[in-house]
């Protein structure tokens, strides 16, 4: 075929049935013992097969031999197959490596508006912590952080601070206090 890009055309359209049968088919043997689907994968590894059967001046079918008892199309089959092996076996291009996520939990992540709600709510977490940080000396931050993000008990954090529980109950309202201010302020700053 020598750069006859017509006689290549013709080789590639009677070469494609029989790869996309033997590709089928070798994936639909290991889809069915991992219970997947090979809708989507078939279209792939068919592509991989015809660039590793003309990679390097069509070595691999250069390589065919006559005498050696398959036809052109039963060794092009045969590549296939093999082809689709070396692909589930390395694990970098295995297409089944993960769990597919169900339509329902997809459609629940991706979801916009509730998306964009969890990042509004994160971003004003963020200016709220930022702010009361500032606002607070290191023993209000330290409770603040036992109290509200590490959710321990009263009694332990009067433990860890070798104070009573009034104390803390004393520096919880303070915080929350503060807080409720700091989201005021937020809130009238972005109107």
């Amino acid at each position: 075929m020598a750069g006859d890009a017509s006689a290549l055309a013709m080789l590639v359209e009677s070469l494609a049935p029989v790869v996309r049968v033997r590709v089928t088919r070798a994936l639909a043997r290991r889809a069915r013992a991992r219970g997947r689907s090979t809708v989507n994968d078939v279209d792939d590894l068919v592509q991989d097969t015809f660039a590793l059967l003309f990679r390097d001046g069509a070595r691999v079918l250069r390589a065919w031999d006559p005498a050696r008892g398959s036809s052109f199309l039963g060794f092009v089959g045969l590549i296939a197959e093999r082809a689709v092996g070396m692909t589930l076996r390395t694990s970098k291009r295995e297409p089944w490596r993960e769990e597919p996520t169900d339509d329902v939990a997809l459609r629940t992540l991706c979801d916009a508006p509730a998306t964009a709600a969890r990042l509004e709510a994160r971003d004003e977490l963020r200016h709220l912590l930022s702010r009361a940080q500032s606002r607070l000396s290191g023993t209000g931050w330290s409770y603040l952080k036992w109290l509200l993000l590490e959710h321990r008990p009263v009694d332990e954090i009067a433990l860890i601070a070798g104070t009573t529980p009034d104390a803390i109950y004393t520096w919880r309202t303070r915080i929350k206090r503060l807080l409720l201010e700091i989201r005021s302020e937020l809130h009238a700053e972005a109107a």
